[in-house]
């Protein structure tokens, strides 16, 4: 009996951790004009699905999986009410540009939209400007509510980071149940390809490893 509820405690301290501390990414080693790169990651298999308008720093990065020969799918608000998540075989991404996202937070076409969301194989990308709205937008349509903290709800990414992503991952109980939890991304690179990677890297469920199987790439400029 003791065992099984020392098991739980874990189990719920484990939840807690995950739900507390944001998965981060940094950005990739650096050498004067070269940059070390885990290129490995973007052979990953992935859909990229890009609702609205877009920056160019969001080009740059939906650039880097178009020249990996991943398929893109550009949507309008409109466009979202007929889209079928029966076309996204396996993994995917959509994409939001975070100043974008920002003015269309309370548009009721995208609470629809990402309520339809298998987050167990589509993760959600808020990339630019106002990435912290991607945490408004999951608040006001009740998929991950905001903690308040005195009376003020406390955004994880409070800071817009380049890159916030959401998505959700599965962990098993000490009973064998099966439950899903919250993985969430941020990076502050603004290499685009750096940004993919993260992105890549995240969706396969791998970790930055503190001494990177990577390439060098000269930086342009």
């Amino acid at each position: 009996m003791r065992l099984a509820l020392l098991s739980l405690a874990l189990g719920a301290i484990f939840l807690y951790v995950v739900l507390s501390y944001p998965l981060v990414y940094p950005l990739a080693e650096k050498d004067g004009r070269r940059v070390c790169l885990d290129l490995e990651a973007l052979e990953i298999d992935m859909t990229i699905i890009v609702v609205g308008e877009t920056s160019a720093y969001v080009d740059g990065v939906i650039e880097v999986y178009i020249d990996r020969g991943m398929g893109v799918v550009r949507l309008e608000p409109d466009d979202l009410d007929d889209f079928d998540w029966m076309e996204v075989d396996g993994l995917g991404i959509v994409v939001f540009y975070g100043d974008w996202l920002a003015s269309h937070v309370s548009d009721p076409r995208i609470a629809g939209f990402i309520a339809e969301i298998e987050f167990d194989r589509i993760g959600l990308v808020a990339i630019d400007g106002n990435t912290s709205s991607l945490f408004t937008l999951l608040d006001m349509v009740g998929i991950y509510k905001l903690v308040q903290e005195g009376g003020v709800k406390w955004n994880p990414a409070y800071s817009n980071p380049h890159v916030v992503g959401y998505m959700h991952l599965e962990g098993v109980m000490p009973n064998g149940s099966i439950y899903y939890f919250p993985s969430i991304l941020m990076s502050n690179s603004r290499l685009e390809i750096d940004a993919a990677i993260a992105i890549a890297n995240w969706m396969a469920g791998e970790d930055y490893e503190s001494e990177l199987d990577c390439e060098w790439v000269q930086l342009p400029g």
